[in-house]
């Protein structure tokens, strides 16, 4: 089997799941973030590490490190480049030109492939047209005419896109009500920000299915089917603790999106269960929070993409999953989301979650860093913001009881 130099870019959940991934496999792995505090940066399966600046913050300079990075690599063949960030793909998808002669992608480089899957109109346009069972859609003048049944969801779409981001755009709006419909609707067109509106189908977090994809031109090579159990926070967060669950009906609207869009790289696409039917949600053309659960459950994503690219793909396409019980845990965020906050998690549920899981966010036995850093660095940053949040929130209300009061602090009879 070939092995490569293979450039990683960011290293949180997403990427160190990557980087343990292909480095276990013999690959030799060059890590890139711009966040000192990282937990993934500290993996112990890393040759090399690089922090640059974001594109954000320096779009040219974020270009010109990941070029000299690659040059360095590029001695006998080129290094190949699996960047695993929204922000990160669609910036060198749109550098690709400079960077073709440096670096093979393991990623979507085609602007145009990129648009249709993460502009959420046009997603819903090329689902509609390969008959992919989507959430009803809403125009503004159907809210205003009052002809949407609610609740209902606004989204932005392009909330992938670097201007979107730069300017901090909304993630999701849920309206219960035409009062509330009616007044995003003003906070929308004072600001001429474009989404697309859609009914909310029902459900909790656990109707919310991923399909995680490893796909070269088109070509479904490894599809991993799960869903989220809990999320943080509730209703439109990320994956607290998640299961494998086969199911062949989304590998099916997978293998469709996949081949209709001529799509390469790793992705996932969520859907939301009601009634026995599957409505997509989005895609997302990188690897996600949770895919960690996909290597436990038998399809090791990164891995079935780098050996499709030496040319060895699997004997029956698309390599699946075909167990059920097999779980993923990020025991931190659960704890604090939904044991501590939201208090709908016993003590008891919580470190069982912890005794089954295969997978996890951060933890593993032989690579112990990432999760001591994340327990020792990050989350007391989280914890101290935390407190000052709400001892901001409780002077405020204390300022507040005061205005009622008269000026020596007494009430009046």
């Amino acid at each position: 089997m070939v092995k490569h130099d293979i450039v990683i870019i960011d290293c949180n959940r997403n990427g160190l799941a990557c980087v343990r991934s292909l480095a276990i496999d013999g690959h030799s792995i060059t890590a890139v973030d711009h966040r000192r505090l990282s937990p993934g940066i500290y993996t112990r399966y890393k040759k090399d590490l690089h922090l640059i600046p974001t594109p954000h913050s320096n779009e040219g300079e974020f270009i010109a490190a990941i070029q000299r990075i690659g040059k360095k690599l590029n001695k006998q063949s080129k290094p190949l480049l699996l960047p695993v960030n929204d922000t990160y793909v669609r910036t060198l998808a749109s550098h690709w030109d400079d960077l073709s002669s440096v670096y093979d992608p393991l990623f979507e480089t085609n602007v145009e492939t990129l648009d249709t899957v993460t502009n959420k109109l046009e997603f819903s346009k090329f689902c509609a047209v390969h008959s992919i069972p989507r959430p009803l859609e809403y125009s503004i003048k159907d809210i205003k005419n009052g002809k949407a049944s609610y609740p209902i969801i606004f989204k932005p779409d392009e909330r992938n896109t670097i201007e979107n981001m730069r300017n901090n755009v909304f993630k999701v709006k849920i309206a219960n009500n035409q009062d509330e419909a009616t007044q995003f609707i003003h906070f929308l067109e004072e600001n001429r920000i474009q989404v697309i509106i859609q009914q909310l189908i029902p459900g909790g977090d656990d109707e919310l299915y991923t399909a995680g994809v490893s796909a070269i031109k088109g070509k479904l090579l490894g599809c991993f089917t799960g869903r989220k159990v809990r999320q943080f926070p509730p209703t439109a967060g990320q994956a607290a603790w998640a299961e494998a669950v086969p199911c062949p009906k989304i590998i099916e609207y997978a293998k469709t999106i996949v081949e209709k869009s001529n799509f390469t790289g790793l992705s996932q696409i969520e859907f939301k269960h009601h009634q026995g039917e599957y409505y997509v949600i989005e895609m997302n053309p990188r690897s996600w929070s949770w895919h960690g659960l996909a290597k436990p459950a038998g399809v090791d994503l990164p891995k079935i993409l780098v050996d499709a690219y030496n040319g060895e793909e699997p004997k029956n396409l698309p390599l699946v999953n075909k167990t059920n019980g097999i779980y993923w845990h990020f025991f931190l965020e659960d704890f604090y989301y939904n044991f501590v906050l939201n208090r709908n998690l016993s003590f008891s549920q919580l470190t069982k979650s912890w005794r089954k899981a295969r997978g996890h966010a951060f933890f593993d036995s032989s690579d112990l860093m990432p999760a001591i850093a994340h327990l020792c660095i990050q989350y007391p940053i989280r914890l101290f913001k935390w407190v000052v949040g709400f001892q901001d929130r409780l002077s405020r209300i204390n300022l507040s009881t005061e205005d009622n009061l008269p000026e020596n602090g007494t009430d009046q009879t």
